[in-house]
């Protein structure tokens, strides 16, 4: 599968788990807002990634 795919997939993933911990910070009173924190900047960061890494192989193929 594509780098892309791969980011969408995990930026999905990261945001069903964002909004879960979201919900448990709010709950209790944001006592626990690192896993929260953590799923934010995975899921800001997935979709990125994966389009640097396309564009890396993209010019890795257009090398050949």
């Amino acid at each position: 599968m594509r780098p892309i795919f791969w980011g969408l997939i995990a930026f999905a993933i990261c945001a069903v788990g964002w909004v879960l911990f979201t919900v448990v910070a709010v709950v209790t009173l944001g006592t626990i807002r690192a896993p929260a924190n953590f799923f934010g900047i995975l899921m800001a960061a997935s979709i990125p990634v994966a389009v640097l890494v396309e564009l890396i192989l993209w010019v890795k193929r257009k090398k050949k």
